[in-house]
């Protein structure tokens, strides 16, 4: 059974797909930027893993789709919020061994909810690790400064507030990585140019999962726009959720 959902979160309203089985066996799943719940890779995985008899419950992060908050309010650490939310909406409901997947920009949100919650596991696909960093390489030093002075700047078609590079910065997320201690996956496209696969490869050293895999697809690219490539995504993501979210 699929169903729209919404439940609070320390940042407002947060909207979800649930799609249910019966049991205690969850999977919050996150989307990149501008994204949301209806993603193409949140959409695959659920159809997939309830054949599996795993719950769902697709998201969108804060200022995304129909949850509350805007995106030039967006950062990190709200999107945070929004994943704490599903985990207790979760918990209420019955479900006491919840996994996490997270794409892209909610790469780095997953690592800090990792660090807060008691995961059964998480898969991150071209997960973006340090996002200060990124923002930093990618608008350069007279970039970054001209964001400041004007509070901020259209990426991807949208418009993100200053904040979002403020809280990034605060965020010690090489020392939240060493605290990351479930099963947890790094797929990453190989010709990921907007992401580089470094990001991946990073944080899996720093994490101190026991149960940990990078998996490097050889011409991907961030959005795994080839058939075969998405697939190989969704059914690695598959096979690590089966084996491990069950705790």
């Amino acid at each position: 059974m699929e169903q729209k959902v919404f439940f609070n979160s320390k940042s407002g309203r947060v909207c979800g797909i649930l799609k249910k089985y019966s049991g205690n066996v969850a999977v919050i799943i996150c989307h990149g930027l501008t994204s949301s719940k209806d993603s193409k890779t949140g959409t695959a995985l659920r159809n997939t893993l309830i054949d599996d008899g795993i719950t769902t419950l697709s998201i969108d992060l804060y200022g995304h789709g129909e949850s509350e908050g805007t995106m030039e309010q967006l950062t990190v650490s709200k999107s945070v919020e929004s994943v704490v939310g599903a985990y207790e909406y979760l918990k209420q409901n019955g479900y006491d061994k919840i996994s996490l997947v997270g794409s892209s920009f909610s790469g780095s949100v997953c690592i800090v909810a990792a660090t807060l919650l008691d995961l059964s596991a998480m898969v991150l696909k071209c997960p973006v690790f340090d996002y200060a960093e990124l923002l930093r390489y990618r608008l350069k030093e007279h970039g970054v400064e001209t964001w400041k002075k004007d509070g901020k700047i259209e990426v991807y078609q949208t418009i993100l507030g200053y904040g979002i590079y403020e809280d990034a910065t605060n965020l010690n997320i090489k020392e939240l990585a060493r605290k990351v201690t479930c099963p947890t996956l790094f797929i990453h496209g190989a010709g990921d140019k907007m992401v580089p696969p470094s990001h991946s490869e990073e944080a899996y050293k720093m994490i101190h999962s026991k149960e940990k895999k990078l998996y490097i697809i050889r011409g991907a690219d961030h959005f795994f726009i080839h058939e075969k490539h998405f697939n190989e995504v969704i059914k690695e993501a598959h096979d690590w959720l089966v084996k491990f979210a069950r705790g």
